[in-house]
């Protein structure tokens, strides 16, 4: 699985962002637990990251498990560029296939949005 995790992310991160990538500052594992959603600790972690990619002038990029966060991390400025689909051909996969979706922020969007 890690195999075709890791296999699938690379083909679709460089259909999205091409030889880019490499200047851009990736956010990994956001998750907040249940009990503390809707407080805005998700949303302060991704300001505090998409301010950070503006210092240093990068593009921001995720990889969303959940499609479900969508509406999310479009209100932290995000868009989707990109969908992968996960467990779809592969025989040892016992759960239905999921779709991650790759999203990413313009640099500045932080600085745009507020003006």
């Amino acid at each position: 699985r890690r195999k075709e995790y890791m296999d699938k992310v690379d083909v679709a991160t460089k259909a999205a962002f091409g030889d880019d990538i490499g200047h851009m500052l990736q956010v990994v594992n956001l998750a907040t637990a249940p009990a503390h959603q809707g407080k805005g600790y998700g949303s302060a972690l991704m300001k505090r990251a998409n301010t950070e990619a503006d210092r240093l002038g990068c593009t921001s990029w995720l990889l969303s498990s959940n499609i479900a966060n969508t509406p999310f991390y479009e209100s932290c400025g995000f868009k989707g560029v990109k969908e992968v689909v996960m467990g779809d051909n592969n025989p040892t996969w016992t759960k239905p296939p999921f779709k991650m979706l790759i999203v990413r922020v313009p640099v500045c969007h932080i600085a745009h949005h507020s003006v």
